[in-house]
Parts: C-alpha cells; structure tokens; sequence
C-alpha cells in the first residue's frame, strides 16, 4: 500500500490500483476548532451573508498558515488558522465594489492581486494594520474569474476572463498598467457547418461560433502558462515566450489537452497543480475532478 501510494505521488502508477484506499477517507474529519465563520460585516460581530469566492494560502515561508478571503461583495479579509480555539472574527476591507472571483498570493511576498466582476484586477500590499491598494491594471471587458502569479517572479501575474481573453502583466511601472502580453479568444467555442460541394454532396467543416469565458489560468513555470475555458473543455499550454498580442486570428496553444476525456463536452471550473508541478488536477463541470501528468502533457487522465 505504501509503495502504491509512493508511486501515484511521483506518478509512476498505472491508476489502477490493487486495493481501495476508501477507508482512509472515513477517517477525515474536520474539527470545531478547525471552522471559521468567514468575513465579519463591519458594522456588528455577525457574520456576513455574502458567499465566499475565494481563499488562497500566502506562500511567503512562516506565514503559510495565513489565508486570504474574498466574497461576492468585493471585500477581502485575513484569517489566522493557527489559533487555537474558537476563531475570532475578521472584518473585511472593501476592495472593489463588485464581486471578487479569485485571489492570488505573489510568490515570498505581502501582496496579492484580485480578480473582480468590475472588470479589474488590483495589487494590494498587505501592511500589519492596513491593506493599501498599489496599482490598479484595466483592459478586460468581462468579469474576470482567474488570476496566478509566476512562481517565481513576483511582478508576473495573469488574468483569464469571461470576455475570452488571457492577459500578463508586470506589475511594475505606472499606476494604471497595460497587458504585457494578450491572448485573445484563449478558448474559441467550435460549430460545424454544412458546405455544399456540388448538387449531391455536402461537407462539414468547424468554425467559431463564439468566445467562451476563461474559466482558470495557471503557471506551470515562468513561461508557460495553462488555461481552462467555461464551454470548450480543453486545457491549453501556452509558451509566453510568444507575443500573442500581434495574433490576428485564434492564438494557437504550444499544445492542448483536448476535452475527449469528459464523460460530457462540458467545461472546466478551475484547476491545480502539485508542488512539483507536474500533476495538473481539473475540476470539470460533469462533477469529476481529472489527473493529469503534465511532464508529458499525456491526454489521457491518470485517474479521476
């Protein structure tokens, strides 16, 4: 059991395993002491009836324990899961006036970067007793549902948004910032469309028939990026050597993971990577969660 469990872990294993580890699962528990109420309203010690988006882990060594909290009313908060015992309110700071879909750490840093319905994403520096807004970057037309920094360098991020378009940006610079690089159309949705070739035949050729919303944007590493779309079902790989900017028709990805292995053409709600960056897990919309080995970008899961 052990070594089986070694070698999904590096992924080594066939997916196919001699015994069930279902068990296991029975035996996780959450405890009291391990829940937290979520964003306090400002205005007294109940909490908030505004659903939260999301929360992120900080990345920064020692402070792993810190998460960030997002809800759909544009306020983002801090809590502290090492305390032990019933957890103390925590109030939110107005970040944007609408929702804020997704969240993102910048790597060794006190700064994260937010993704909101008002079509914006802001820097902020998260201070002791303050969270200070540093730049403010415009250019989507939709909501924007993702964002993800570099691993490793702390002024890269990108943004995936519902109007179809991936955007990287660097954070240094003026206070109101343009795309470094755009990949517009990330996820095209295909049609198919009957072409007469003469009186009697006909043939089907794809088209696009419209832009699906990027649903997740992640780095595998400092240029390469990977994406997910709401409609489409593919995961793209995108090299960000390339300027897609110029790209006059659809962006074409270094590669893809096509969607034949959903149960359904369904889409994609988000995806993860391990620490080691090289198994990519997909939460579809058909209520599957997939594995992928993104060593190889092998097109068939490992296991789901």
């Amino acid at each position: 059991m052990i070594s089986s469990l070694i070698n999904r872990q590096y992924g080594s294993s066939t997916g196919k395993e001699e015994f069930s580890i279902d068990f296991l699962l029975t035996k996780l528990q959450c405890h009291q002491d391990d829940e937290y109420p979520g964003i306090f309203s400002t205005s007294n010690s109940a909490p908030s009836s505004d659903l939260l988006y999301a929360c992120k882990f900080s990345q920064s060594p020692g402070f792993e324990h810190i998460v960030a909290l997002a809800n759909e009313d544009g306020k983002i908060a801090f809590q502290d899961t090492n305390v032990v015992g019933k957890a103390r309110p925590v109030h939110g700071t107005q970040a944007h006036e609408n929702a804020i879909f997704d969240l993102c750490w910048a790597p060794s840093s006190w700064q994260i970067v937010t993704a909101s319905g008002d079509q914006t994403s802001i820097l902020f520096d998260i201070g002791r007793s303050s969270i200070s807004p540093i730049s403010i970057f415009r250019g989507h037309t939709a909501s924007i549902k993702s964002v993800d920094f570099s691993p490793t360098n702390s002024s890269l991020f990108a943004s995936g948004s519902r109007d179809g378009a991936i955007m990287v940006w660097d954070t240094r610079g003026s206070i109101h910032l343009k795309a470094e690089n755009v990949i517009k159309n990330a996820h095209p949705v295909q049609a198919f469309t009957e072409v007469k070739t003469s009186r009697t035949k006909k043939r089907t050729t794809p088209s696009t028939s419209g832009v699906s919303s990027v649903t997740s944007v992640l780095f595998q590493n400092d240029y390469t990026l990977l994406s997910a779309g709401a409609a489409d079902g593919n995961i793209h790989v995108w090299d960000l050597r390339k300027n897609y900017t110029v790209y006059k028709g659809d962006p074409l990805p270094k590669t893809s993971i096509p969607y034949g292995w959903l149960t359904c053409r369904s889409g994609i709600a988000s995806l993860s990577l391990d620490p080691g960056k090289t198994l990519l897990y997909a939460a579809a919309m058909d209520d599957v969660i997939y594995e992928f080995n993104v060593a190889s970008y092998d097109e068939n899961p490992r296991i789901k």
